[in-house]
């Protein structure tokens, strides 16, 4: 499920999307669905103009969409979710930079 969220600076709102939950029923599990998913889903996102998209979930399996913590960009969520379980991508190079801001996931 794709969610547009907003990254809060200073003295700007920025757009941005949450891409969560990701899930697969047992059955089709292991087979590459759930990458193919959000594959498609970061091709959509990045036709129709958004420049970052944030995910919760394991760093493990989403680190190899070229996801990272989202401390990497100075950015704090301020929901309960633990920190490395949050995750940003630059779907424009440079366009979190290190500015900060904050979001709200949860």
């Amino acid at each position: 499920m794709l969610t547009k969220t907003v990254i809060k600076r200073d003295f700007e709102n920025i757009d941005a999307l949450l891409l969560s939950p990701v899930c697969t029923m047992l059955e089709y599990r292991n087979i590459g669905l759930a990458s193919r998913l959000i594959r498609h889903s970061l091709a959509k996102v990045t036709v129709n103009g958004y420049k970052a998209v944030f995910f919760i979930g394991n760093p493990a399996f989403y680190s190899k969409f070229g996801l990272k913590s989202i401390s990497n960009f100075n950015i704090k969520d301020t929901g309960d979710i633990p920190k490395q379980y949050t995750m940003g991508l630059e779907l424009v190079e440079g366009f979190l930079g290190t500015k900060g801001g904050t979001i709200s996931i949860c």
